[in-house]
């Protein structure tokens, strides 16, 4: 299903069977007015960048929502289906959104790209999604071979980009032992060396992409 603006996402909200929502043109109301579909399993808010942290943390609220009220991003933690969440050009979301996700621990699909203020410590709260399989950080400029090390954790990882992001070396995809990555992207990280590529070891990549 698709919505676009706050005021679609609380028609929307309305039936409780919902699974699959792209929305865009929303704010942290739109969102709050999603995180209260308890089926939602893949959420498609890309290019919505007035949707902030506190959107994220809203989401985790809603199983508290007789005792507190948040807003945002922290809504969608308390969504225990929630299994593929699209965050690209969500440029508002910080490190903070991020952890306040870290009880969505079914989540397989995250996107991320182009949310500039993600650092490492963002990442690393990635550690408890032990079920993803698909991550994207593209053009998260800040991330450094610190933040591909707090996701070697994540061992049933498939596919990862992280293209443009010129701060990660040969040190950093060296510490990726993801057992079942088939394709990385890594075009444009400019600090690589053919040599440091060459030293990866992932045993069942099938796609490199430099």
């Amino acid at each position: 299903m698709t919505c676009n603006g706050d005021a679609q996402c609380t028609k929307v909200s309305k039936f409780p069977g919902v699974q699959f929502v792209t929305a865009r043109n929303i704010t942290n109301q739109g969102l709050e007015a999603l995180a209260q579909l308890p089926k939602l399993q893949h959420l498609d808010v890309s290019n919505c960048d007035k949707i902030t942290d506190d959107g994220l943390a809203s989401l985790r609220s809603l199983a508290k929502r007789a005792r507190s009220r948040k807003k945002g991003l922290a809504l969608l933690a308390s969504l225990a289906n929630l299994q593929h969440l699209e965050l690209r050009w969500c440029d508002k979301i910080a490190d903070s959104g991020l952890a306040s996700l870290s009880s969505s621990n079914r989540l397989q699909y995250l996107d991320v790209s182009y949310c500039y203020k993600i650092t490492d410590r963002g990442l690393a709260t990635l550690a408890t999604f032990t079920d993803l399989q698909h991550l994207n950080v593209n053009s998260c400029r800040k991330i450094t071979d610190k933040g591909l090390e707090a996701i070697s954790s994540l061992t049933k990882l498939q596919r990862l980009y992280c293209a443009n992001c010129n701060k990660i070396t040969d040190t950093g995809v060296a510490s990726l032992a993801l057992p079942n990555l088939r394709y990385l992207n890594v075009w444009n990280c400019t600090k690589l060396t053919d040599t440091g590529l060459a030293s990866l070891s992932l045993p069942n990549l099938e796609q490199l992409v430099n």
